[in-house]
């Protein structure tokens, strides 16, 4: 009310010409408004400390969804167990920062080997071997699977630049688990399963906790990166690991030198194509590169002394020049790698000169 104090009730009002006519009563508070309550007692939650972030930044063999020309790299970041509100991340260059406009809000599953693995052959189904891991974040959970999991793509770990598959998932207190019936090589990463990893070694469990990089053109500048969240004293710096791991095709498989009754030999191997995580039965891989094309060489991969490009999985030698590279280059090894799109995949042994 203009000039006049106080609470006022709206006891009726009907319109008029001039506006709206209110009939107004003071309110005035009940007796018991000002009675005294019992405050209760606060609900007071543990105390958790504030974690720093940890960032792990990497590449990753393709999956075989979306777009063959683009590169998959991934940003993984997390913390210990407490309170992590999530971080920015940053493109380095010297000592400035430029933020790329993307985020972490959930902790990626990400720790690192505990023990080392074993080098592995990676052509079957291993279920006695095993591997321990550490996980940054204690209460972190890992779910076990069985073999129809897997050959749906569950439980896919990144060990170093090998994809892992896990069957068993055992935890052992204080973020190390015990991971079990092991797929070792996947997404043709056998040769990195073949080396074996030490311990230390990075692992990322590839699931959608995994922020993709928006602008792919990034991954390949060579710029470290940088994440870094409301608590971190200091941005955390990484490097990409596994660069062009998305973009190479795998390696050829099965080559062999078979010789012919007239002194010639025939070189054959099987192709392999990007995102084709499983043999397909009765039918051709898809062919993910834009031509079909081949390296043999022989000799050393870098500087071979004879080198030769094909269309097709197959090359022969013919008589004469069989022996005279017999006779010239005896114990060399001849080798093979497809050219994709994009990069060369590493070289298959096809054979080895007599």
């Amino acid at each position: 009310m203009p000039d006049v104090t106080g609470l006022w009730l709206v006891a009726a009002w009907e319109w008029r010409e001039r506006g709206v006519e209110l009939e107004l009563q003071r309110y005035r508070a009940p007796a018991s408004a000002g009675a005294a309550a019992d405050p209760g007692t606060a609900w007071t939650p543990r105390d958790r400390p504030a974690q720093s972030t940890v960032f792990q930044v990497f590449e990753a063999p393709w999956d075989g969804i979306g777009s063959a020309s683009e590169r998959r790299a991934y940003f993984a970041a997390g913390a210990a167990e407490g309170l992590w509100p999530g971080c920015a991340f940053h493109s380095v260059r010297g000592t400035s920062m430029e933020a790329l406009g993307q985020s972490a809000q959930e902790r990626a599953v990400i720790g690192t080997l505990s023990a080392p693995l074993a080098p592995s052959s990676a052509i079957r189904f291993e279920d006695a071997a095993s591997m321990t891991v550490t996980l940054v974040d204690q209460s972190a959970d890992l779910q076990p699977t069985d073999l129809v999991g897997i050959a749906q793509g569950e439980n896919k770990l990144l060990v170093g630049g090998e994809v892992v598959q896990f069957c068993r998932a055992e935890p052992q207190g204080d973020g190390v688990w015990t991971l079990g019936g092991l797929l070792r090589g996947r997404a043709a990463t056998e040769i990195e399963a073949l080396a074996g990893h030490a311990s230390g070694t990075p692992i990322a469990l590839l699931d959608h906790r995994l922020v993709p990089f928006g602008d792919s053109a990034r991954a390949a500048s060579g710029n470290p990166f940088a994440a870094l969240g409301l608590w971190d004293e200091a941005p955390v710096i990484a490097q990409l690991a596994n660069a062009g791991a998305s973009l190479r095709p795998p390696s050829p498989v099965h080559g062999r030198m078979l010789p012919d009754p007239d002194g010639s030999a025939c070189l054959s191997w099987r192709r392999r194509a990007r995102g084709q995580w499983g043999w397909l039965d009765e039918v051709e891989q898809p062919l993910v590169e834009e031509t079909e094309t081949y390296e043999i060489g022989i000799g050393d991969t870098h500087s071979p002394f004879l080198m030769a490009t094909v269309g097709e999985p197959r090359f022969v030698l013919d008589a004469a020049q069989l022996s005279d590279l017999q006779a010239n280059h005896p114990g060399e090894t001849i080798w093979v790698r497809q050219v994709g799109s994009f990069a060369k995949s590493a070289p298959c042994v096809v054979g080895t000169l007599a």
